[in-house]
């Protein structure tokens, strides 16, 4: 048995069987070029879900991550939910691979990429960041600042990696910087990190009023945290010398 009977369970709607053989395939054989080929024309001319979803398991298992990730990609934008999870093709490919498919997902996103952005933060830049983020290069920090631009605000304040982009585009000077911190604040007033950040970026602006409120906030909320009590009593000194 190989893929051409499964191909032709699928073509015929026999998913169930076509599930239970491919199974069954994938764990006793090891997948080669020319399946990959058939697999590969096969969805590409019915555009079949099920094929697609089969389609991405061997590429990832093959370790062709880059082609795994744009068989996800595709599949996002013909309202695949969430059968799938890129997560586990990004934890395993280089960082260099990861690097190539933010900067993919960066042009398809200024050439308008037709998938809801509300996936596109939840399914995509959710899983690259991390890693980016992890990799703390300045490249990588540029990336995520790129990648975060290319985002309409109103869904990329629900990525669970705010302050991880916040602080990626601190590093590039971003100005996007602010405003993602500022919502962080929005959302939770003693969130402690952002205001220190946000008293980082008013200092650095001369703007010591400013910081001084963001480090005294974040001192009360913290009494504990010598770095912010510092950052306070060093605005305040600033100021009183003015």
């Amino acid at each position: 048995m190989g893929y051409s009977s499964i191909l032709k369970l699928i073509n015929q709607g026999d998913f169930s069987e076509a599930k239970k053989r491919m199974n069954e395939y994938i764990d006793g054989n090891e997948v080669n070029d020319e399946d990959l080929k058939m697999l590969i024309d096969y969805y590409n001319a019915t555009n079949s879900l099920f094929a697609g979803r089969i389609l991405y398991r061997i590429q990832c298992s093959m370790g062709k991550y880059f082609d795994a990730y744009e068989t996800f990609v595709s599949l996002l934008s013909k309202t695949m939910r969430k059968e799938l999870s890129l997560t586990d093709c990004v934890e395993k490919a280089e960082l260099s691979t990861v690097e190539k498919m933010t900067e993919d997902l960066i042009e398809k996103l200024e050439d308008d990429l037709d998938i809801p952005q509300s996936l596109i933060v939840s399914q995509i830049y959710d899983v690259l960041e991390p890693k980016l983020y992890a990799a703390k290069q300045e490249k990588d920090y540029e990336l995520i600042a790129r990648m975060a631009n290319n985002i309409w605000f109103e869904e990329l304040k629900t990525s669970h990696y705010l302050y991880e982009t916040a602080k990626s585009c601190i590093k590039v000077n971003d100005p996007l910087a602010e405003k993602v911190l500022q919502k962080m604040i929005q959302k939770e007033p003693a969130n402690v990190e952002a205001l220190n950040e946000l008293g980082k970026i008013a200092e650095s602006n001369l703007e010591f009023r400013k910081a001084s409120l963001y480090y005294g906030r974040a001192s009360s909320f913290s009494k504990d945290n010598e770095e912010y009590e510092k950052n306070y009593e060093r605005v305040n000194g600033i100021i009183n010398q003015q």
